[in-house]
């Protein structure tokens, strides 16, 4: 097996797994959601209701929604580390011969790495196409990992994607005058996709280095 098989069947297999621990979560989560669901078809049925009881049951509602909530936005950030982790690696190996390493670069995260790769390394890249999705992705990773996925100020770049997307949206806390990002299992499954078919084409259009 070639050195570039072998980055290929490991890209492979670590995607694999995040695709597995996506569909496992999502399995405990819909579970957690028909025993909830049989709680309120039990309530339904008796004669002398509990106001407590309901309102127990509402809560445990709200709790569903944020442990859905919070487990999306840290499978987002999770893989998209995954990625700059990948790609900064990439660097380093191709780099232990030069003066000069990807942290010298101005930047950070993946657009310095995938600027490092091209302009350092002569790396041939993936289709731009790709690379503006990636760009899209690493907004929508830095509004969940610092600021919680609130839209604080008017982005309106990620609020235009949003509305054309049928995998992730946002909605309003009018209290706060804020808008918050909503993601959903098929914006995951979109998201693992998308790094894979990055990754696997910067190896195949890469394979003389």
């Amino acid at each position: 097996m070639s050195w570039k098989d072998l980055e290929s069947y490991i890209i492979e297999r670590e995607m694999d797994f995040f695709v597995t621990y996506l569909n496992d979560m999502e399995q405990q989560l819909s579970k957690k959601t028909i025993d909830l669901e049989k709680e309120w078809d039990s309530l339904e049925k008796e004669k002398d209701r509990s106001y407590d009881h309901e309102e127990y049951l509402i809560e445990r509602n709200e709790e569903l929604d944020r442990h859905v909530e919070i487990f999306y936005s840290s499978f987002i950030i999770t893989i998209f580390t995954f990625l700059e982790n990948k790609l900064n690696e990439k660097c380093d190996t191709y780099s232990r011969k030069l003066k000069i390493n990807v942290r010298d670069m101005r930047g950070s995260g993946i657009n310095r790495a995938i600027l490092f790769l091209e302009k350092i390394l002569g790396f041939s890249l993936p289709d731009q196409k790709l690379y503006e999705e990636l760009k899209i992705l690493n907004e929508v990773r830095n509004c969940l990992a610092h600021s919680g996925g609130e839209i604080t100020g008017k982005n309106e770049k990620l609020l235009s994607y949003f509305k054309s997307s049928t995998t992730i949206t946002f909605y309003e806390y009018t209290h706060k005058k804020t808008k918050k990002i909503k993601i959903s299992k098929q914006y995951c499954e979109l998201t693992t996709k998308l790094i894979r078919n990055y990754l696997y084409e910067l190896i195949e259009r890469n394979r003389d280095k």
